[in-house]
Formats: C-alpha cells, structure tokens, sequence
C-alpha cells in the first residue's frame, strides 16, 4: 500500500508534516516515540570525580546520556522507562548555561544576560495582572481608549483573563494619555541612531523582539535601542499566553463614523476607506488577507484575526446571527507574511520562527538522539523538527484584536457597556468566552465606576462592585433553593395528611 504523503514512517518513529499540537514539544513536533536514556552506572569516587571535571567549556563524559535526558525534561519532556537508547556525545556546557539565561528570562524579560546585551534600565511601561483561566491572555494597548480600559480590567477581575495593560503616560502620573511619556528608540533607521517612537503599538520590531528572546547572540544598536521596557513587556506577554498557546486577544476602541443624511451607500462606503479603523478601510488594506463586512450599520466594531480558522469561525457566526436577526460580524484576516509594521498585530508573524530559534539546543538534542536511533542524518533531522516545529507554531498562534467605537480620552458608561456586549459575542463565537460565576449583566452592573488616572483606585471600584454582585448572585441561588426545599416539604406534608 502506498503511503500517504505527509507522512514518512521510520522503524517505531512517525514524522507526522501535519502535527496535532500539545504540550511537549516532541507531540508539538508529530513524533510518535518512547525514548529513554540509558544511565551508565558510575562508582560514587568516580562520579565526583566526573562533577569536578564539568568545569571546562567542553567534556567527555561517561553520563553524557544524562545531560540529553535532563535537556529535555528542563522543557517538561519525560522519557518513559519501556524503551533504551544510550547516547555518547560531547556536551557544550557554556551553551548549556547560556540556554538556561535565556530561558529564565522569559516570562519575565528581565536576566542578567538581557541587562548584558544593552538592555535598559528603564521603568517597565505596563502592568501585568495574572489570571486564573486558561482561554485567553487580553492586552489593552492605548491608555486612552478609556471603554476598553475598564472593560479589559474587568475581564481581569471578573472573568479571571490575563492582562497586560500598557498604561502610556499615566504610567509617569500625567493622567490618562495615549502616548508614552518618554519615547523608546527602535531598530528602524539602524545603523543611524534609530527612530523614537511614543506609540505602545508601534515598538515591535522583529530585530529588538529577537533580542529579547535570545535567539540573537548581540544587540543590534546596542546602546541606542530602548530595550529594557520592550523585552519586559514581551517577557510578560509569553508568560500570559503561556508561550503563545492560549490566544492574545486586544481590546481597542476607535472613532465612531455615522453614514451622512441623504449619503449614497456607494458614498459613505469609499469616505469611510479613508477615514479611521473599519471594516471598509481594513478591506482595502495592503495587510489585509481578506475582511467580511457583515454589520455595515457599526463598521467601526471590527475584529482583525491572524489565524485563518478563526476568521472562518467568524464570518460563519456572522451569518447565523443574521439568519437569527442580530447584527452580524465584520471580520478581516491578517496577511501573511506581512512584516512592514511594528504593531503588535505583526508581531505573531514572526513569532513561529523566533520560537524555533528558542528552541534551537532542544531541537538538535532531540535530532541526535534520533539520529542514534534511526541512522537518518542529523542536519537532515534538524531542518525536519525546526519545519515541523515552525509549522506547528503557526498554526497554535492565535491574534484578535476587537475594536469597538468610543470618544478619544472619555469614558462612557452606555459605550462601555457595548463593548462589553461585543467582547462576549466575539469571545463566545471564537469559544473564548470564560466567566462562570457571573452573567453579562452582572458584569455589566459593575461598569458604573468613576474613571481615574491611579490604576489601582479604579481596579479597587471595580472588585468592591463585583463583590456586590457575587453576593447578589449568592444570595438568589439561596433564595431559590429555599423555595424549592419548602415546596418539597409542603408537598410532602400534603401526602402524610392525605
């Protein structure tokens, strides 16, 4: 029988092109295989001896098997115990060590190693709020896009979402700005002194963002690029998004555009490619893939995707929608590739392949191991895993950005609470909506807060209302079983009268 062409079978190994994603990175990479290492048994003087000579920046050892078993559980792979393999190579212990740096400072974007490559000093430019659900991580980009503000944080508390809010100049006690107060050098225009740029969503070079991952051995502009703040902000964006596997959803709000008395359709539809965020000017869009206009009433509330199932999920929940008689969905699907812009949109682009870059020591350590195995040559196997790898990655990436209509710096009770209505049904057609507990209008009942500039009063505004809300809800599944406890009892005393 002839094989089918995505896959290629080697002895107990299958190398699968299309692979179903999980946690470890060998199922990540397709490959269906028991490994284990085989530990040489070493006599205790020896073995000290042996610990001592782990000095040099390259050793032949005895155990070298441990050191390719212990490169693939420090990255949580473990290798069962019904199958062997011994392994003999030389182990690079200061790559090793460097692996190690680089891997510690994810999550955090801080590391001696990062502070080392020219990073700056400078005070982080956002905040990050873990949460306790595993559906999404959201990230509020532009301080002034009040609505989306207080929803996001919202999310947080209520719903328990990651956040990661980047709180422009407020973040230096100057109020409720959209731009940063002191601007950050990127890459562009290197190896000039590069460009300043004072908006949040324009810092995402894919040179600085390699850096901060460290999958580049040095810094490009070293000592003219503003680091510090760009890789903190990338190191907590992993961590919310647990490496890029739960989906990063934005919340953003634009200007409101209205069709004009007495104007053509036709009209309003080529004045509205011009003007600010909607669905018409993202259809026209060079970034563009494709966009589905399915609500020309509010072509503001929009929702851009980098992933193509989710734009499908999408337009597809449009149609049922407006079969049922609700307003549809306006859609659009990021091109890829597409890396002219430093948005944060472009940024899961590039993503995929600075992540196989991350993982370059696991991928040959897994490669040389399978190269013992199968014979198959090793650089053979290393470009194998890293497309498969990449490809895998690719498809995991999940970008949407919901945007909905607001009045620049205002908060707005009644609009809030729109994009709060938005967020759910975007959220629920994706299957991202997570918020047991509490109702959209219990969450909506808590929107009634005074806007402040100081981050934490208004997160406290919010929980005190929330708290008030969980009690209500207590109280009425209370209320509710007791009702239903004494219509038991009542019918019960009904049947022993009788």
């Amino acid at each position: 029988m002839q094989k089918k062409p995505e896959e290629l079978q080697l002895g107990n190994h299958r190398f699968n092109h299309a692979p179903q994603l999980d946690t470890h990175l060998l199922q990540n990479l397709g490959i269906q295989t028991k490994l284990t290492i085989q530990r040489q048994e070493i006599p205790k003087k020896d073995n000290k001896l042996q610990r001592k000579a782990l000095t040099g920046p390259i050793v032949q050892t005895k155990c070298a098997a441990c050191e390719a078993e212990e490169r693939l559980q420090e990255q949580g792979i473990q290798t069962p115990e019904d199958a062997s393999l011994t392994v003999d190579q030389s182990v690079n212990l200061n790559q090793l060590k460097e692996n190690r740096l680089i891997q510690s400072k994810q999550g955090t974007g801080k590391s001696k190693a990062a502070s080392k490559k020219g990073t700056s000093a400078a005070k982080d430019i956002h905040s990050y709020y873990p949460g306790s659900n595993d559906c999404a991580c959201l990230v509020h980009i532009h301080n002034d896009e009040r609505n989306s503000k207080i929803v996001a944080h919202l999310l947080n508390q209520g719903c328990g979402y990651g956040l990661i809010d980047v709180n422009g100049s407020s973040s230096t006690g100057s109020g409720k700005g959209r731009h940063l107060k002191s601007p950050l050098r990127v890459i562009k225009s290197l190896p000039k002194k590069g460009v300043m740029r004072n908006d949040p969503n324009e810092i995402f070079d894919k040179e600085v963002i390699e850096h901060c991952s460290g999958s580049t051995a040095t810094a490009p502009g070293a000592g003219k690029v503003s680091y510090g703040p760009i890789c903190s902000l990338y190191g907590d964006l992993k961590k919310c998004s647990n490496d890029f596997s739960k989906p990063v959803v934005t919340l953003h709000n634009n200007r409101k555009i209205t069709q004009k008395p007495k104007e053509s359709d036709k009209k309003f539809k080529k004045r509205a490619e011009k003007e600010s965020t909607n669905i018409y000017r993202w259809g026209k869009s060079s970034a563009i893939e494709s966009a589905w206009a399915g609500d020309s009433k509010n072509i503001d509330r929009v929702i851009w995707t980098s992933n193509p199932k989710d734009y499908d999920r999408l337009w597809i929940a449009s149609i049922i929608r407006q079969f049922r008689g609700k307003p549809g969905l306006n859609p659009a699907l990021q091109k890829n590739p597409f890396n002219k812009d430093t948005d944060l949109s472009t940024l899961f682009n590039f993503i995929p392949e600075i992540s196989t870059k991350e993982n370059k020591l696991l991928i040959e350590a897994t490669a040389r191991i399978l190269h013992k195995k199968t014979g198959i040559p090793f650089k053979t196997l290393v470009t194998l895993l890293s497309n498969s790898y990449q490809k895998a990655k690719q498809e995991q990436i999940r970008y949407i950005n919901i945007e909905t209509e607001h009045t620049p710096g205002v908060y707005d009770q009644s609009l809030a609470k729109v994009n709060l209505e938005f967020a759910h049904d975007v959220l629920g057609s994706l299957g991202l909506w997570c918020c047991d507990g509490l109702s959209l209008g219990n969450l909506g009942n808590t929107l009634d807060v005074k806007d402040v500039a100081d981050e934490s009063l208004l997160r406290e505004q919010q929980s005190k209302k929330l708290l008030l809300e969980r009690m209500k809800v207590f109280s009425e599944k209370l209320e509710s079983q007791a009702k239903a406890l004494f219509g038991t009892l009542g019918t019960l005393g009904n049947m022993f009268s009788l």
